[in-house]
């Protein structure tokens, strides 16, 4: 089990609420809603280039270490999470062979 003093970073889990609209009665595009935080350790892994619209643009991997429960399993690619502000697109989960210990490969530099 990994230690206490590992988690330094509050992660903030969010998901898109489907139900918002705006002021037209559309479904909002940017309804993001909180759905928990847990403590967390960020681990940078690598930058990329990925081709987008046309052009290049900078792709930042990463790692992000929880505490496995119900809560942070039940956590999908459709999600994403904030850590001190800026916000990361998850885009795998998977338990590791520590017990205990939940990951979240994220991106950051990709649209939504």
């Amino acid at each position: 089990m990994a230690r206490a003093g590992q988690f330094r970073e509050r992660a903030y889990f969010e998901r898109l609420d489907k139900t918002a609209v705006d002021v037209l009665d559309n479904p909002a595009t940017d309804a993001w809603t909180a759905i928990g935080d847990r403590p967390a350790r960020l681990i940078p892994m690598r930058g990329n280039e990925k081709p987008v619209a046309g052009s290049v643009a900078g792709v930042h991997s990463f790692e992000l270490r929880v505490r496995s429960s119900a809560f942070t399993r039940s956590i999908t690619t459709h999600d994403r999470v904030k850590v001190d502000g800026v916000v990361y697109q998850i885009r795998a989960t998977h338990e590791t062979e520590k017990p205990g210990l939940w990951v979240y490969a994220l991106e950051r530099g990709v649209a939504q």
